[in-house]
Order: C-alpha cells, then structure tokens, then sequence
C-alpha cells in the first residue's frame, strides 16, 4: 500500500526532487494520468481484495478432513468460535469493516507523510504540509470510488469468466457445427442415445 501511495503522489510538487525515479511521469500526459491515478486505484482495489479473499479461503486440516469442500466453516473467519450463523456473519462483517477503514487510513497516512517529505527535511511547515499531503491524497480515494462504482460493474457486464470459455471451447472445437453450438452442447445431447 506503500507503493500505492508514492505512485498515486508521483506528480505532487517537490517529491520527484526527493524521489527521483518518479521524474519520467511529466505531469499532462495519459500515460501519466493512468499510471498515477487508475493504477494505484486497481492496485490498492486488488489488495484490499486480496486480504478480504483471506478471510473466506479454505483451510484444511486434520480436525475438518470429514467434513465436505463446500463447508464454509472451513473459511478463516469461521474460525473465531462462534456457534451462531448470524455471530459468523457478524463477525465476518466487522472484520471486513476493520479491513477497509484501516487500509484507507493507512493510504491517506502513508499518502501524507511522503508528500510531506520536503517540509521534514527543511523542518519548516511540517504540520500544513502533512495536512496538505491528505487533501492531496483525496483523489487516489475518489478514483479508488469511480473504479468501484463504475468500471467494475461495466467489467462484470462483460461477463470475462463466460467469454474466457467460450473463447477456450472454439479453440478446442472440432468441427464447424462445435464452433456454432459448442462441443458441450453435443456431449450432454448425445448421452441418452450413447446410454440406450
């Protein structure tokens, strides 16, 4: 998250002086305003997702061999010792609140103190400039908002998981008729007549 937040402030004024690789992203560019605003949205998005994704994974161990794969008891959140559907729930939800407030504070800190970088090593303003780093750090929050709230629905309106298989049953189709329906629309027809 680190790395988020000093690529989201890879234009600010005065930080290339102290960190000089972010020097090629000349501010006014596209490629500098996807590389500085979009991709530390995506990037913070994906591991917020990933910590989330840790809490409901499957562990398997020893003491829950006998029960099924599909158990969700089996998740890490299920783990706390409630007995109750709803406590789990409940957990599950404050866990997940816990999650995202402390990575958004974490971003907008961390966002601050490296914009503030100039006035710690001058020693002169070094409270405005922390102040300033947050307000500066608002707009790594609202893309994060307009990715969540727009392009990854619009994303999910395509649909990718159906289209990476239907992309992958026309490279394995054998002829015309598999490319048009679909070799599982064949396999699961002929299965009454392969039975009689």
């Amino acid at each position: 998250m680190t790395a988020v937040a000093g690529l989201a402030l890879a234009t600010a004024p005065n930080l290339a002086d102290f960190l000089p690789f972010f020097q090629p992203l000349l501010p006014g560019r596209l490629a500098t305003g996807i590389a500085t605003v979009f991709a530390p949205a995506v990037i913070a998005i994906l591991f917020t997702s990933l910590a989330l994704a840790l809490l409901c994974c499957k562990i398997e161990h020893s003491a829950s061999r006998t029960r099924s794969s599909t158990d969700p008891s089996l998740g890490v959140a299920h783990m706390h010792g409630s007995v109750s559907i709803s406590g789990g729930q409940r957990f599950i939800f404050k866990v997940t609140f816990f999650i995202i407030t402390m990575a958004a504070v974490w971003l907008v800190l961390v966002g601050a103190l490296l914009f503030a970088v100039r006035a710690f090593t001058i020693d002169v303003g070094i409270s405005k400039s922390i102040a300033n780093g947050s307000v500066y750090m608002s707009t790594l929050a609202l893309s994060i908002i307009v990715v969540l709230a727009f392009i990854f629905p619009a994303l999910l309106l395509l649909q990718p998981s159906r289209l990476w298989r239907v992309l992958r049953e026309e490279r394995h189709a054998i002829t015309p008729r598999h490319l048009f329906r679909g070799p599982s629309f064949f396999t699961s027809s002929l299965k009454p007549l392969t039975l009689a």
